[in-house]
């Protein structure tokens, strides 16, 4: 049970009483605007989002329901590597059954559980942490193990807060971290969508940059 549930489904309720359009960009199950910003991150840097594959290590929360309800609307190619804290069971996303009943047939991407972290993060283009895999026994992931794993291009991404035990300096303060970038995009998206709910029209780009419409002052 998800405590911010109750909270969510009383601000529904409310939203269709007020004559104003209300965005929720994280609840229990996603958190939409965290992911769409890492979706513009990576397609600025890879120049598409299609064949690229997505390793998600650590724990089942609302980030990796949402990935993966969106990856195959994109075709990306998705390792999960979740267990239970101590215990080092295997967890399923909230949303796996629904994926494989309706969108894994649709969009043919392969998303799987991988068992064990070699195999999540073999040839991989994208490496998403969110904790250790599992506290008690887990050890730190390091570059020197993504890059004998991953594709040559990986790049990291996160899922703050930053916790123990999770990835070296060198991974969190190199080159392939675009995590900061990520949260840099965050405006824009967030742009994009009052631009939307304001002009109907999506933002335009224009040599790599935003610009709003000219009705948004």
């Amino acid at each position: 049970f998800c405590v911010r549930l109750a909270t969510r489904l009383r601000s529904e309720h409310v939203t269709t009483k007020l004559p104003f359009f209300v965005y929720c960009e994280s609840s229990c199950r996603s958190i939409l605007l965290h992911v769409l910003s890492d979706l513009m991150t990576l397609h600025e840097h890879f120049g598409q989002l299609e064949g690229l594959k997505y390793a998600w290590i650590g724990s089942a929360c609302p980030a990796l329901n949402t990935y993966l309800a969106v990856a195959p609307l994109l075709g990306i190619d998705v390792n999960y590597y979740c267990r239970c804290d101590g215990a080092g069971e295997p967890v399923s996303p909230a949303n796996l059954k629904e994926l494989h009943d309706t969108h894994r047939p649709q969009y043919q991407v392969n998303i799987h559980e991988a068992p064990d972290l070699h195999t999540a993060l073999k040839d991989v283009n994208v490496v998403a942490i969110n904790g250790p895999p599992w506290t008690k026994t887990s050890q730190m992931i390091r570059k020197v193990q993504i890059d004998k794993l991953a594709h040559t291009n990986w790049v990291f991404l996160h899922l703050f807060p930053r916790r123990p035990n999770e990835v070296d300096e060198e991974i969190f303060k190199g080159d392939n971290n675009l995590l900061w970038k990520s949260f840099a995009n965050s405006k824009w998206v967030c742009a994009a969508i009052i631009d939307y709910l304001l002009t109907g029209s999506p933002l335009t780009t224009d040599a790599g940059e935003c610009h709003l419409s000219n009705d948004v002052s």
